[in-house]
């Protein structure tokens, strides 16, 4: 086991890797021979005290337990999370319908997030979506949550990032480094080539925290989501990991 540890940490301190707003969420590292195209910054590995990739469990593979950022620290979503969920849902129901799917009041019941967390839970499992929830570091509040769903596997190696913040929180770059967290955790452990995600064209600093991550926009998808009770346009931007030429792998290998 030690040894399996110490080949891990070598390999990921001498790799190379680049590093995101948007939506509601309803193997190894192999970064050496990766990294993000589309003009995404160089995201270095911390410094001590600076944050770090989180606790990891060799339970089949590397099994994420927390992603550890400066000031915030994700973690996949539990049936405990339940109150603290619904917590979050209820004191920001005005916020979150301007930015997700119109939601029954059923919704916003224990119940409720118990059935979500249970569907997320099995998401997981099936390698089908990965729920997170945002926390202070060192805090049991939930602040906010990021997803990577609808995982596609086979030629596209791909899913959507979404994620919602507590309205309190909001401006504070909390977001970004929520972002930055994950997307190494989908191009490295769950071996990703795209990440994709959609934002109302009003909603400019949510664009901001994509862009400055390195997505790009590739288009407007017209009257795609209802929110709010209204068919909103949405901005897509994706970034994806650049792979190597296979002529170029083969030579390297």
């Amino acid at each position: 086991m030690d040894e399996q540890n110490n080949r891990f940490l070598v390999s990921l301190l001498s790799c190379s890797v680049h590093a995101f707003r948007f939506g509601h969420w309803g193997s190894m590292f192999r970064f050496s021979k990766h990294r993000l195209c589309c003009g995404a910054p160089r995201l270095r590995l911390p410094a001590a005290g600076e944050g770090s990739l989180g606790a990891f469990s060799f339970q089949g593979g590397f099994q994420m337990s927390t992603l550890n950022g400066n000031r915030i620290e994700l973690s996949f979503v539990e049936e405990k999370d339940a109150p603290a969920l619904l917590k979050l849902e209820r004191s920001n129901k005005d916020f979150f319908r301007l930015y997700s799917g119109t939601k029954n009041d059923q919704f916003y019941t224990l119940e409720a997030q118990e059935v979500r967390i249970a569907g997320a839970m099995k998401q997981r499992e099936q390698d089908q979506g990965y729920h997170l929830l945002i926390r202070p570091r060192g805090a049991s509040e939930v602040i906010g949550t990021i997803a990577l769903s609808g995982v596609a596997r086979g030629s596209l190696q791909s899913a959507w990032l979404g994620y919602m913040l507590d309205r309190e929180h909001n401006g504070k770059g909390l977001m970004t480094e929520a972002v930055q967290l994950i997307v190494p955790y989908a191009f490295g452990e769950l071996d990703l080539h795209r990440l994709e995600a959609g934002v109302m064209p009003h909603n400019e600093g949510s664009i901001r925290v994509l862009t400055k991550a390195g997505f790009q926009k590739e288009g407007l998808a017209r009257k795609n989501v209802r929110i709010n009770g209204r068919w909103e346009d949405h901005v897509t931007l994706a970034i994806v990991r650049e792979e190597p030429e296979e002529g170029q792998q083969s030579a390297e290998d």
